[in-house]
């Protein structure tokens, strides 16, 4: 599978950013390690008996957060990925 990169503007600081992600992950029993600088990610919700797991990684750099998703469901598309990192990166809405 391809992965992407997606460059984001960083609402708050780094460290609220992660303390934020490391809250939405420990809600949704998904893998988590990192601090205000780089991390990784991996896991997600099951919805109607689909697993919906992305998995990839985060590099702070200044006010700008770039994310690679080096996994994802083939059944959400790469726009629909960028819209909700972007709601909530750069805008705080948890994804539902």
């Amino acid at each position: 599978m391809e992965s992407r990169t997606f460059e984001f503007g960083l609402r708050g600081t780094p460290e609220e950013m992660v303390r934020s992600v490391a809250d939405f992950a420990k809600q949704y029993k998904m893998y988590f390690k990192g601090n205000y600088e780089s991390g990784s990610f991996a896991g997600g919700p099951r919805i109607l008996g689909l697993d919906f797991k992305f998995k990839g990684t985060y590099q702070v750099k200044g006010k700008k957060v770039l994310i690679t998703v080096t996994e994802k469901p083939p059944l959400v598309s790469w726009e629909q990925t960028r819209k909700v990192l972007s709601d909530f990166v750069e805008k705080g809405v948890r994804p539902t």
